[in-house]
């Protein structure tokens, strides 16, 4: 099917650009936020418009699993549903039984009119489906751990995590630890921001923020970040503080792996996968822009990023430069005093955020970046100065590419010794699901 929304329509309803959000999102390998943020920075739609959209993809990409259990309780056994016809029940469905606010005609009868125009044969069929699990919605909205074959597929289908996953989260926290972790993964995300500590103190900015009508709270863990409670992204950026690079947009999680380096001025530090920068920009604020980041990527375009960040924050000390990580250059040899290594990986740890990535999970590709991320401790160890300090982090849960890559970097150097290791809670600590592992290069 031709996606439609490559330039977006501005005659679509919420729902009909969901559809096509979704079919990009599940089809075309597109990232949620991003498309979000495309078809909200180009549409037409009235603010409530804007939300309900926003609700319906992140929705039913959240409980994607969920919603087909329901879905297919609804359907004789033997019949196979097109992707199309999928999608336009998915989001009825999501409507119906967790949009308590959605009047159920509302739901079905723009999802019969959708249905129309994408598989007109298919109406009657999703008329039916929708008619009929409105008349159960009650049944449906009943979870029951006992209606499933063991312990994994019933959580499997409740967070709508696939299996493979929620064995990892199970391995990574164990019992009901890992039952909080998988029920924390479609909550929403917290917006959090960092003061930039070059132009303003974080009780300053809350007041520059209260005068601008945003509101925000201290985080609780980081000494620099602001909780917003009332405010989107998109207001955010239009505020005069955000224009004067008086902060920038950070989860709480990625702040305390930079605090974890403790950088300090005058220091030398290499930044090994930067973009798009806000670690990096975060160095730079801790060295008080004294010293020299070494900002690295593989892509140009990436280095960009940066380099447009730092300059709307005001800092000076980063030096971007185009390198694959992987790759060993003999000039870093025992050259930095400080080493942050933000390594690629399977990204289970932000599931909250772009929520079709358990959808995407690759136990194939996952062996590939265990090797690169391998590859990458190695020259960061080569690069420290003897007495300098590695931060090792992923935004993953995976003990493959988190406890067991540094057992792994132990044995293979003497050169190194671990000073302090966390798995950052979204369940407890309310951040993305961080790891980190802070090393000693021995003298």
């Amino acid at each position: 099917m031709k996606r439609k929304n490559t330039t977006v329509q501005y005659n679509l309803s919420p729902r009909e650009q969901a559809y096509y959000s979704l079919f990009a999102i599940d089809r075309e390998g597109a990232f949620s936020n991003l498309e979000i943020q495309r078809v909200l920075s180009r549409s037409l739609f009235s603010k409530p418009d804007a939300h309900l959209y926003t609700a319906l993809v992140y929705g039913v990409l959240q409980n994607e699993i969920l919603l087909d259990d329901r879905i297919a309780a609804m359907i004789k056994s033997n019949i196979r549903l097109d992707f199309e016809i999928r999608e336009i029940l998915r989001i009825a469905a999501f409507q119906l039984l967790m949009m308590n606010r959605i009047p159920p005609y509302a739901a079905i009868s723009e999802a019969v009119e959708l249905c129309g125009k994408v598989k007109p044969k298919a109406k009657g069929f999703v008329n039916g489906v929708l008619r009929n699990m409105a008349r159960k919605s009650e049944q449906l909205k009943r979870w029951r751990a006992s209606d499933y074959r063991d312990t994994i597929q019933a959580l499997s289908v409740r967070t709508s995590v696939p299996k493979p996953i929620v064995e990892i989260y199970a391995k990574a926290f164990g019992g009901k630890a890992s039952v909080r972790e998988l029920m924390a993964v479609n909550r929403p995300s917290p917006l959090t921001i960092r003061a930039n500590g070059l132009k303003i103190s974080r009780d300053a900015l809350l007041e520059t923020l209260a005068e601008e009508g945003v509101e925000g709270v201290r985080t609780a863990i980081s000494p620099s970040g602001i909780k917003i409670t009332n405010a989107s992204v998109s207001e955010l950026n239009q505020t005069q503080a955000h224009r004067d690079g008086l902060f920038t947009i950070q989860d709480q999680g990625a702040m305390l792996i930079v605090e974890a380096l403790s950088p300090k001025a005058g220091e030398h530090l290499l930044d090994m996968c930067a973009a798009p920068g806000g670690k990096t920009t975060y160095l730079a604020e801790m060295i008080h822009d004294e010293g020299s980041i070494t900002a690295r990527d593989i892509y140009p375009s990436r280095l960009k990023l940066i380099e447009n960040q730092a300059a709307q924050l005001g800092i000076q000390s980063i030096i971007t430069e185009a390198f694959d990580g992987t790759m060993c250059k003999t000039s870093d040899r025992e050259q930095y005093d400080r080493v942050l290594l933000d390594a690629p990986c399977s990204g289970l740890g932000i599931i909250r955020r772009k929520p079709e990535i358990r959808y995407r999970f690759d136990f194939e590709k996952q062996r590939e970046l265990i090797h690169i991320q391998r590859k990458m401790l190695i020259n960061a160890v080569d690069a420290l100065k003897p007495g300098g300090i590695l931060v090792y982090s992923t935004c993953t849960v995976d003990p493959r590419e988190n406890a067991e890559q540094i057992n792994w970097l132990c044995r293979q150097t003497q050169k190194i010794a671990v000073l302090e290791t966390r798995q950052i809670s979204s369940a407890d600590d309310q951040c993305d699901g961080f790891y980190y592992a802070k090393l000693i290069k021995n003298v």
